[in-house]
């Protein structure tokens, strides 16, 4: 009733299928897709817990969701040897929801994160994972991975049993951001971040000269919460007037320019 189609298909079999789109029997622009369907038994579902079990440190995602609802919210995560594990989704009861995961192997891993079935902004958000003692400097929580701009990105150094060095934190990406570190005095420093624009932030997190494992990390900071974020992207009609939001900090309005590519090729 909106002007939209939502289309629902089920693939019996892993390949690559191609999606053709057509109007009035037609081909229509940008309207063939190839989508790869995997096979089940590669997917893992997994129960997680909110306290630390086994040797590898469990994650915790908060993410902002804005007016979306828990159902609206899926993920994934696939672990360094390519297996796929389903992670719990709580509601916080506060405009936010938390990811939680138990992970089985170390190393880097993906988390995609679905709204109404659509990719998040900055989805997927790469994030490592340590064992809970391994005798090194280690970092862990989602400011390594990802957040929001003008809101607290927060992450945690474990420095326990590492002998004696300096640390040091540094953040680069799209604006300048404030940093503030905590001692706390049980082997452990919180490390809490503010960006004002939206991008990739570049963190890097040194002791006694030398990278920790998994650093330099690469955050997405997304300018809304998902759920705005998504809807935004959406609601996009043809033949209405749209509008797109940017933050520009520290440039003069008169300098810049903007272009419109339409599926056509013509340029506005």
């Amino acid at each position: 009733e909106d002007g939209t189609y939502n289309l629902f298909y089920t693939p019996h079999n892993p390949g690559n299928y191609v999606i053709k789109i057509k109007f009035g029997g037609q081909d229509i622009p940008g309207g063939d897709f190839v989508v790869t369907a995997g096979d089940t038994n590669k997917y893992i579902r997994t129960q997680t817990e909110s306290v630390t079990t086994g040797q590898y440190r469990p994650v915790d995602f908060r993410l902002p969701v804005g007016g979306g609802k828990l159902s609206d919210i899926t993920a994934l995560i696939r672990t360094p040897i390519g297996k796929f594990h389903t992670p719990l989704i709580d509601d916080n009861q506060d405009g936010t929801v938390s990811i939680k995961y138990q992970p089985s192997e170390i190393g880097l891993h993906e988390l995609d994160v679905f709204y109404q079935g659509q990719p998040i902004a900055g989805s997927p958000f790469k994030f490592h994972v340590d064992q809970v003692q391994t005798g090194y400097v280690t970092a862990y929580g989602p400011g390594l991975s990802h957040g929001a701009c003008n809101e607290s990105c927060s992450f945690r150094i474990v420095t326990k049993d590492a002998g004696s060095g300096g640390l040091s934190v540094a953040v680069e990406g799209s604006s300048k951001a404030e940093i503030q570190c905590k001692d706390n005095k049980d082997g452990t420093c919180d490390v809490t971040y503010w960006p004002t624009a939206p991008g990739e932030y570049t963190i890097t997190v040194k002791f006694a000269d030398k990278h920790i494992v998994g650093s330099p990390f690469t955050a997405k900071i997304t300018g809304l919460p998902l759920a705005v974020e998504n809807r935004k992207r959406s609601q996009v009609m043809v033949g209405n007037q749209s509008e797109i939001s940017l933050r520009v900090t520290e440039m003069d309005i008169h300098d810049l320019n903007a272009t419109i590519h339409s599926p056509s090729g013509i340029e506005d």
